[in-house]
């Protein structure tokens, strides 16, 4: 398969394309591939373009004054990043880091070929803006909850959330990596789950987590 029918798929304006706009994107689109742990882009000096991911996952995420991590959000199969290209979108500079989390395949329409796209196309302006609209709410979201969401909340919201994107009741995660996505102390989270644990909402595992009764966590939550 070729990448043109690839990109077909994944890019929410095909359709609205002409084909000149079709033909830029053929000659200009890079694929890339990175191992687990790989960074992507960093792009406190640079504008990497629309990032569309293929197979895969990507942790974006921003690094404060002092070194601290804070993940955002994470983009995965058949997924389209616009933070990457926040500069060309809204003429802004938003400073992220960007790593694979998995072996992860991407595309990437380089900055200038974005620029040309929506400075000509409306459909593509108007779908770029409402997916950088999305992200920042996610963004805001994430802040909200650093500033305001009491820990508890957070790691139930995030095991809630888990189970809603996987089906899976059971979390392949270390508490450590937990405390890295929603960016608290990998102590604070172990204290919080032995307290669900003793509560008997989760049973804690090995390198895992169990969901034992997602009604209460649901119900924790909302409190």
């Amino acid at each position: 398969m070729s990448n043109t029918e690839n990109i077909r798929k994944l890019l929410p304006f095909w359709s609205h394309l002409s084909k000149e706009e079709i033909e830029r994107i053929e000659i200009s689109l890079i694929e890339k591939s990175f191992s687990k742990g790989e960074l992507v882009s960093q792009n406190s000096n640079s504008c990497e373009g629309m990032i569309i991911v293929e197979k895969g996952d990507i942790r974006v995420s921003i690094i404060s004054e002092e070194g601290k991590q804070i993940t955002l959000f994470h983009v995965s199969d058949n997924e389209v990043c616009v933070m990457s290209a926040s500069c060309v979108i809204a003429k802004l500079t938003f400073e992220t880091v960007i790593n694979a989390q998995k072996d992860t395949k991407i595309f990437v329409i380089p900055s200038a070929t974005l620029d040309f796209l929506i400075d000509n196309n409306i459909h593509v302006k108007a779908k770029t803006y409402e997916l950088l609209v999305e992200r920042f709410s996610t963004v805001v979201r994430v802040m909200e909850q650093i500033l305001f969401k009491r820990i508890d909340h957070r790691i139930a919201d995030f095991l809630l959330s888990h189970y809603k994107k996987t089906k899976n009741k059971e979390i392949k995660m270390t508490q450590e990596e937990i405390a890295f996505e929603i960016n608290t102390a990998r102590e604070v989270v172990a204290r919080i789950l032995k307290q669900f644990a003793f509560e008997n909402l989760v049973e804690l595992k090995r390198g895992k987590i169990i969901l034992k009764d997602i009604d209460k966590l649901k119900a924790l939550f909302k409190d």
